[in-house]
């Protein structure tokens, strides 16, 4: 049974692609997941997800809650890099904020 998701004009972050060898990919995110939320704290836009990295620096597993294809689901990042380096405002590289609208 798969489980729809509603989000009514919302913004959220997309990830435009996801490199083979990143935490990411790892982790089993893939370009054109919408990221919903980090470690609980929510993401409806880059600075927010930065925000939410920067606060997870230490953090030996950090959950990240995505939706693909109209699907909500859930997975752990393993974070290798230092998350302190995050830029405050400029986006990653592969992340777009998108307006979610059904």
């Amino acid at each position: 049974m798969r489980k729809t998701v509603s989000l009514r004009r919302s913004e959220a972050v997309r990830f435009a692609w996801v490199s083979r060898d990143s935490e990411a990919a790892r982790a089993g995110l893939r370009a054109g997941d919408v990221i919903l939320s980090c470690n609980g704290l929510p993401t409806p836009n880059i600075a927010a997800l930065h925000a939410a990295l920067r606060e997870a620096q230490g953090a030996v597993r950090i959950g990240i809650a995505f939706e693909r294809d109209g699907e909500r689901k859930g997975t752990v990042l393993i974070p290798a890099a230092d998350l302190s380096r995050i830029p405050r405002y400029d986006p990653l590289p592969g992340i777009e904020n998108v307006l979610l609208g059904r």
